[in-house]
């Protein structure tokens, strides 16, 4: 329950990495992904039956980059298992998306989900890559690790349309929520920087 997840530079490209390496390395397809201080959401699809074995691993190298990073020893990631949840309909997808990229605004850490420093595929939608180096402060220069990871959001199964346009309907109600939320908070007088839920998994 601390916040070893905080974004700064080396932070983002160790999480951004590990993931990518984990999601190439078990054949797991990215729809969306965002960090948080103390926990992570992602949105994938397991075309070949192994998010469990992906989820260990990305895990693992995680907490041993950050770890490094930290000059820590101790555990990262809470003893209690990852959540998993089934999506089965689009419109299911579609709402876990909104839920996953919204977290900073609805915990009011941002006024929009733009605003958030963290790891995120928001910039993403559209299904452009992002290539992230290998972080030297973990990994060996001339080690077996991938020099660099691309990560590219896929469109979900079942989502009609192409990507740019299944990019268009996620900004269209990200800004409506974010509209709503940042209401509520103006009218309870609520300042950027409180978040309601303290605590997450890391």
């Amino acid at each position: 329950r601390q916040f070893l997840l905080r974004p700064d530079e080396r932070t983002n490209q160790a999480f951004l990495y590990c993931l990518g390496e984990a999601a190439h390395r078990f054949g797991i397809e990215l729809v969306g992904w965002l960090a948080m201080s103390n926990h992570y959401h992602a949105v994938v699809h397991d075309p070949h039956g192994r998010l469990p074995d992906f989820a260990c691993h990305f895990h693992q190298m995680l907490a041993k980059c950050l770890n490094v990073r930290w000059s820590r020893w101790e555990n990262l990631w809470s003893t209690e298992p990852p959540t998993y949840t089934v999506l089965t309909d689009p419109s299911d997808v579609f709402d876990k998306l909104l839920y996953l990229l919204l977290n900073p605004v609805v915990d009011h850490l941002v006024d929009a989900v733009g605003h958030w420093p963290g790891a995120s595929s928001w910039s993403q939608l559209d299904g452009r890559a992002l290539v992230v180096k290998r972080p030297l402060f973990f990994f060996r220069r001339q080690g077996s690790m991938p020099e660099a990871i691309t990560l590219k959001p896929v469109l979900p199964p079942g989502i009609a349309g192409t990507m740019a346009e299944f990019a268009a309907r996620v900004r269209a109600a990200v800004l409506d929520h974010e509209r709503e939320i940042r209401i509520r908070r103006l009218a309870r007088r609520e300042p950027l920087g409180h978040a309601p839920r303290a605590f997450g998994r890391c």
